[in-house]
């Protein structure tokens, strides 16, 4: 049985287990099955051990160790952390280390998380999986021939193989919400400023969240009570909206009296028929915590122009510079060049389309207090693509994430949305639920997915019960965390990476 968040910090906060304890249990899960999932691309066992002894320290004190006392949580690469190298998965920045950290991990660390390292994610988040040149791919726990999702796919598939209870993730498209789905964990995307994202990289400014991703709704709502609130770094942070969201979430309350709107297409999405099936059975699973259910959406076509120029332009604004570096991939190449092709007045009449389709949305959801969808369209895919071959039984364009269709639109209406998982499609392969919110509900989104958990709790996968660590005896074969036998005995390795084509490094603790 692997420990929540909730239970850890409760069991560190009794002095019932010892934060360090708890470190080693992780680095030892962390051994055993990243050589398997690359989901963490650095691990820093060392200061993860060190920050845990000086927490132990502060309880031997008396001191308050915060709400998230020893729980053990990933940071994004795409996230910055002061002193500590940050390449957002890209050649390009291999030396980059940012002089500050995210106010979310320094709200993090002050609350008594014990950062144990970085997860992986594709060229500059800018895919639905997670996988580059300078890393290489992740795997899906519950199936290693599979993606685990992305842009936060590392912190997806870490999260739900049980290397650490919470992991932030980033989420412009999709990006939290999409491993959430695909690796059967819950993935938040709190609504738009809620959580500060600042100190980072510039691009995808009205488009991208960051938010909590764990294996229990009760888990997210610690963390979002940690990281969530207004930060002067940020000029769109918004006030704290909730005083305590796991409080909320611990409650036994049902959702009578609310209305939920439910749409299987939004009008225009095709799926695979295994997700259409399991959504109408969670539609009429989910009737059992009392809410009134109605079939309806907007009238709205699909967004998917809007978003690919917004994000095009970003991408060329933001990483446009690295291009001369020559270090770019070619895939994340094809997604920045498109951008500078886009003159000023389109790039304005996107972002006035943007407002006005989220106008759309507000007016509609003022008719319902919550929505129903499903996350995504399909289950994980094969490695060695950027999206599904087909679905529903037709090809999918290859530009941008045409696959994806679920996600885009609540990151250009800045509403709350979550997935947690509501079981198997094909293949047996989680999917997830999504639950969307008016703007500024995110104490209600949250309310909804614990009673829904309540009702319909979820697995693990099975390679989340293998908890031996591995002693490897091939550098060849080592990745962020493993346990090498070398001539001058077992080592830890902090990172392995491919500067260069051909290249390829490995560094240890």
């Amino acid at each position: 049985m692997i420990d929540t968040a909730a239970e850890i910090a409760a069991n560190v906060r009794a002095r019932r287990v010892s934060p360090v304890d708890v470190v080693e249990r992780s680095l030892d899960r962390v051994a055993a099955l990243n050589p398997a999932l690359n989901a963490l691309i650095e691990v820093r066992a060392p200061e993860a051990r060190e920050a845990a002894t000086a927490l132990e320290r502060r309880i031997e004190r008396g001191d308050d160790p915060g709400p998230l006392a020893g729980v053990p949580v990933a940071i994004k690469d795409v996230v910055w952390e002061a002193g500590v190298e940050a390449t957002d998965g890209s050649r390009a920045l291999v030396g980059f280390v940012p002089e500050e950290s995210a106010t979310v991990v320094r709200r993090l660390v002050a609350a008594g998380a014990i950062v144990i390292g970085r997860s992986n994610l594709p060229e500059f988040c800018y895919r639905g999986i997670s996988a580059n040149e300078l890393y290489g791919a992740t795997s899906n726990p519950w199936d290693l021939e599979r993606v685990p999702g992305g842009s936060s796919g590392g912190a997806g598939a870490a999260v739900a193989a049980g290397l650490c209870p919470l992991a932030i993730g980033s989420d412009g498209g999709g990006s939290v919400r999409i491993p959430a789905s695909f690796c059967g964990i819950v993935g938040l995307k709190p609504t738009y400023g809620l959580v500060p994202r600042e100190p980072q990289w510039p691009g995808w400014w009205s488009l991208t969240h960051l938010g909590p991703m764990s294996f229990s709704v009760l888990d997210a709502a610690l963390m979002l009570d940690v990281i969530a609130g207004p930060d002067d770094l940020d000029p769109v942070s918004l006030p704290l909206i909730a005083a305590d969201y796991a409080a909320t979430v611990r409650q036994p309350g049902d959702l009578r009296g609310l209305r939920v709107a439910v749409s299987d297409d939004l009008g225009y999405v095709r799926l695979d028929v295994g997700v259409r099936e399991r959504f109408w059975e969670a539609v009429e699973r989910f009737r059992e915590l009392g809410a009134e259910i109605e079939v309806a959406h907007p009238a709205l076509a699909s967004p998917v122009e809007v978003w690919n120029t917004i994000a095009t332009v970003d991408n060329y604004a933001s990483e446009g510079p690295l291009l001369a570096t020559g270090l770019v991939g070619s895939d994340a190449r094809s997604l920045i060049e498109p951008g500078q092709a886009v003159s000023g007045p389109a790039y304005a009449a996107a972002r006035n389309e943007q407002y006005r389709f989220a106008s759309v949305w507000a007016r509609f959801m003022r008719r319902y207090d919550l929505m129903l969808t499903p996350a995504m369209e399909c289950v994980a895919f094969a490695h060695g693509r950027t999206g599904p071959e087909a679905v529903g039984g037709e090809p999918i364009g290859e530009f941008f994430d045409d696959w994806c269709h679920f996600m885009y639109p609540f990151n250009l209406t800045g509403q709350p949305a979550i997935s947690v998982p509501m079981g198997g499609a094909e293949h047996g392969l989680p999917i997830g639920l999504q639950i969307i919110g008016r703007r500024f509900a995110d104490e209600l989104v949250l309310r909804a997915a614990a009673g829904w958990e309540r009702i319909a709790p979820w697995e693990r996968p099975p390679l989340a019960e293998t908890a031996a660590p591995l002693i490897l005896d091939d550098e060849a074969d080592a990745v962020a965390g493993a346990r090498l036998q070398t001539r001058d005995g077992v080592r830890e390795v902090r990172r392995v990476f491919s500067p260069e084509p051909g290249q390829r490094v490995v560094v240890y603790t």
